[in-house]
């Protein structure tokens, strides 16, 4: 994920982060959000889930979910904390906000066919965050982001669904979101 010229970045409860420092490339940039992509994890099996598995009309509308809310959460946190909408893709001062949620691990997916509404689990799950900030015009990568979340829980057994896995997700979106304007700020963003 590293690009030449970017150094690290200490920000609070993010992994990894690294920008630019050489110009003041964020002030008066408006940023546009490409479509997000989404990956499971290697070791996330969906066939341990109901009497056959997850059909993979269920896989992909996680996966489509997940895309969505990660956009739609990005974009509202952003703009309550002040960042401008999306210019002209063309305009040397848009910025292009890459968002990869990977290594994505649920352990108790919503399914379509007709089971209990929860399952008892020990924690949620776990994604991760691959984010880029790139100039429109060049594509040159101006920032990064690389965040593990894990459900925080203590190893406790608890009922989850669907609505609650949503909840906490959208959560970790909101929290991923607030490091990313924090390092837009710091780069002169205004």
């Amino acid at each position: 994920m590293e690009s030449a010229g970017l150094v690290p970045l200490k920000l609070a409860n993010v992994d990894r982060a690294s920008f630019d420092p050489r110009s003041p490339w964020a002030e008066g940039a408006t940023l546009i959000i490409a479509p997000v992509e989404v990956r499971f994890s290697s070791s996330w099996d969906p066939r341990q889930f109901g009497t056959f598995g997850l059909a993979p009309k269920d896989i992909e509308k996680i996966r489509g979910d997940l895309a969505e809310l990660a956009q739609r959460t990005f974009a509202e946190t952003l703009t309550k904390l002040g960042t401008k909408p999306a210019g002209d893709a063309a305009d040397s001062k848009v910025l292009e906000l890459h968002i990869k949620i990977v290594d994505v691990y649920l352990n108790a997916p919503p399914r379509s066919e007709i089971n209990p509404l929860y399952t008892y689990v020990y924690e949620s799950g776990e994604m991760t965050l691959e984010l880029e900030v790139r100039t429109a015009d060049s594509g040159r990568v101006l920032a990064t982001l690389y965040d593990r979340h894990r459900d925080p829980r203590d190893a406790q057994l608890t009922l989850d669904n669907e609505i609650t896995q949503r909840a906490a997700t959208r959560l970790a979106l909101r929290d991923w979101a607030v490091q990313l304007h924090g390092l837009l700020r710091q780069a002169g963003l205004r």
